[in-house]
């Protein structure tokens, strides 16, 4: 039998992407299992009713939350080459080729993240009494359910390209629990002292007016997080 093919992938991204593909994940779940009681106008499932499910769905979806930015700053900085690249449109073109399939699924690397910036944004935006008291027609929430559809679709083409691109190496690659000496754990401390230190305006300044398209979605995405505690935590006072 042939040996497969070991594929390494970085300690940091195997962590961010794990907890917020697990949270996401649960949110997804639960939150059809939330559509499947409180609204079920496209079709149900003869699910068990369990009574707080609107609030698990909320949990998960919080986790999904404050699991995002972290893996938002490491996929626009050191995941870069997973995303979409700049040659992406010259090589979309060799249609059926290697490079092709790469490429796309590059670019579903880069597209899934906004589906899950819009569900997470619009879940805080929601109100707890909207679904209970069938107020099925606000704005938040047809985005929310939308956003969810969009990533799901996102998430069964990220899954199939890199089985497509990888094969088993790669998707076993994710859920490997190893890490090689220079993604220790035992680094982290040092690496984030040393990441403080080297923040300084002047810093800040360079990075932006060298500013590209990740920096901008980077930036876009992380502000978006903040807006929706800012304009929620309005919403609730």
């Amino acid at each position: 039998m042939q040996k497969l093919h070991r594929v390494y992938q970085p300690f940091l991204l195997r962590l961010f992407h794990g907890l917020v593909g697990i949270f996401t994940l649960a949110a997804m779940t639960t939150g059809f299992w939330v559509y499947n009681v409180f609204d079920g106008r496209w079709g149900r499932i003869n699910f068990a009713f369990v009574t707080d499910i609107q609030e698990i769905h909320g949990s998960f979806g919080i986790l999904s939350f404050l699991a995002f930015p972290s893996f938002v700053v490491y996929a626009f900085r050191k995941g870069q080459k997973r995303l979409v690249q700049p040659y992406f449109l010259r090589t979309f073109v060799q249609f059926g080729c290697r490079g092709w399939w790469l490429n796309l699924h590059q670019a579903i690397n880069t597209l899934i993240i906004i589906p899950l910036a819009l569900a997470l944004f619009s879940g805080q935006m929601m109100d707890g009494s909207w679904l209970p008291n069938r107020e099925l027609d606000h704005f938040w929430y047809s985005l929310h359910i939308l956003s969810w559809l969009f990533l799901s679709l996102c998430l069964i083409l990220h899954i199939l390209l890199s089985a497509k691109v990888g094969g088993t190496p790669l998707l076993l690659s994710i859920v490997n629990l190893r890490f090689s000496a220079k993604d220790s754990p035992a680094y982290w401390p040092y690496n984030i002292r040393r990441w403080f230190n080297s923040i300084r305006s002047a810093t800040i300044m360079a990075w932006w007016n060298s500013a590209g398209f990740y920096q901008y979605m980077e930036v876009t995405l992380l502000s978006s997080m903040v807006l929706s505690l800012i304009l929620s935590a309005f919403h609730e006072s």
